[in-house]
């Protein structure tokens, strides 16, 4: 039963209306603060410098506090840049004021979210706690927010990032409400509308977590939708109270992981591989892809195909590892995919570490790094040799590129649109996906090489080499 709820403020309670980007906004933010210190203050004694380093500052620390999850108020950059600058700093007071003529014009574009009120006095009438649990750079500025909406009367408190110096996700950001609630978390919801923020954080800090979905096409939630899984997803503030009277006492947060197999003539080694993927303690999909198999690998597919989250699919003529990887791609249904080799060189289990970067929001696309001294000198030379290569070609710091071991949400890998046929798959793979923008995450991994019933020798690195540069000079 849920007794407490805390609310994201902006884009859940309230919604901005401009279209404006994050860079517009900062500027315009920008220019109103370096116009108020320059009519009301003698310590501006050149604007556009001022202007310029204000800018640079805010920009950098927006890139770090998403990193650390450490809050840097606007009040502290402007310490900063005068700091830095060497200028005698405002007084307390007029640093105040200035910071509100940074804020005020963003404050026009805010409205109350259709439904706000009445979904808050349904809650309050249920008998929840409810709370506020804002990431912002100015607690000024939510303070005249939540008044200017008239929203302060609902809620027991308003906790802001910028006065603990943490952001959610940090679970520690909502332990002071939790003390004074006397509510265990799992009796506590986060309603929000960013998914590496107020879901993650509800996930760090053991409270349920409903997602608004008010901003669910923005870039920063489509990039962890596949991996941060909420217990439920609205569309509307009216649907909440329902949602959370109906909550699920265990709710799914794994993401289902589709396991691609490329099969060909893998008789030998087939069943047992399937039967230690089974073995993972993961929400798990298996696609099988038969390759036109000779050795009897069909029938024992067709075994499994009655199997739960089992997808079999069988080519008629071979056309390699490949166009089984793409056919397997199209077939699955799960958030996160990974490829499988069938010849028990890898380890299932390293799974569940390579998924956790995905389900944490850290990563899009996470390779298994493998420890290389159980291969023959020559193949050991080549995976170095096209490992170094691809480091120079598209400026990565990858340590193994050939790996089998490439986990990705199955929407980044859907973008890829394969080409390549056979083993030269691994390079279009790593090539697009660095070309595309994405950091490739590494995991170490078990590996312990085989060369029994072996079909990949030294000769295929030639291709691969190929595949490397033709996207990196010669396909767009």
């Amino acid at each position: 039963m849920i007794r407490g709820v805390i609310f994201d403020l902006g884009d859940t309670l309230i919604l901005g209306r401009s279209d404006a980007d994050s860079a517009a906004i900062w500027e315009s933010m920008a220019a109103g603060l370096t116009a108020w210190l320059q009519q009301n203050t003698n310590t501006l004694p050149d604007p556009a410098v001022f202007r310029q380093r204000f800018l640079h500052h805010s920009a950098q620390d927006k890139l770090r506090r998403d990193v650390t999850h450490v809050e840097y108020s606007t009040a502290a950059i402007l310490a900063q840049v005068y700091s830095e600058l060497g200028w005698p700093l405002p007084a307390p007071a007029q640093a105040a004021a200035a910071l509100h003529a940074c804020y005020a014009p963003t404050e026009e574009h805010w409205e109350p979210t259709p439904g706000v009120h009445q979904m808050l006095q349904a809650l309050q009438q249920a008998g929840c706690r409810l709370a506020i649990v804002s990431n912002a750079g100015d607690s000024a500025n939510v303070q005249r927010l939540v008044d200017r909406h008239n929203l302060r009367a609902y809620f027991d408190a308003v906790v802001v990032s910028a006065d603990l110096g943490i952001r959610k996700p940090d679970a520690r950001i909502f332990t002071a409400l939790l003390n004074q609630w006397q509510l265990p978390p799992a009796q506590v919801a986060m309603v929000g509308d960013t998914l590496a923020a107020d879901v993650l954080g509800a996930h760090n800090a053991g409270l349920r977590s409903v997602w608004l979905r008010t901003r669910a096409a923005r870039a920063d939630n489509v990039a962890h939708t596949a991996g941060i899984i909420p217990d439920a997803a609205i569309d509307t503030l009216a649907e909440l109270p329902a949602v959370l009277r109906n909550l699920p006492e265990h709710a799914q947060r794994e993401p289902k992981l589709s396991v691609i197999i490329p099969v060909f003539n893998e008789a030998a080694t087939i069943t047992q591989l399937v039967e230690r993927v089974r073995r993972v303690p993961l929400h798990l999909e298996v696609v099988l892809v038969n390759d036109a198999s000779t050795d009897g690998s069909r029938a024992l597919l067709d075994q499994l195909a009655n199997a739960p989250d089992t997808v079999i699919i069988h080519h008629a003529l071979n056309r390699g590892k490949g166009t089984a990887i793409a056919s397997g791609l199209a077939a699955a249904s799960g958030a996160v995919a990974v490829i499988q080799d069938a010849d028990l060189e890898y380890d299932p289990q390293d799974f569940v570490r390579m998924l956790a970067p995905i389900r944490e929001g850290r990563a899009q696309v996470v390779y298994g790094a493998r420890n290389l001294e159980s291969q023959r000198p020559l193949m050991r030379f080549g995976n170095h040799l096209l490992s170094a290569l691809t480091r120079i070609l598209y400026g990565s710091q990858l340590s193994d590129m050939e790996t089998c071991y490439k986990m990705m949400t199955r929407a980044v890998y859907l973008t890829l649109a394969l080409e390549c046929r056979r083993f030269d798959v691994e390079a279009e793979i790593t090539a697009k996906v660095l070309r595309a923008g994405h950091h490739i995450h590494e995991v170490p991994i078990r590996y312990t090489a085989r060369y029994e019933n072996k079909k990949l020798s030294p000769m295929d690195g030639l291709p691969a080499l190929r595949a490397l540069l033709k996207y990196r000079f010669f396909s767009r």
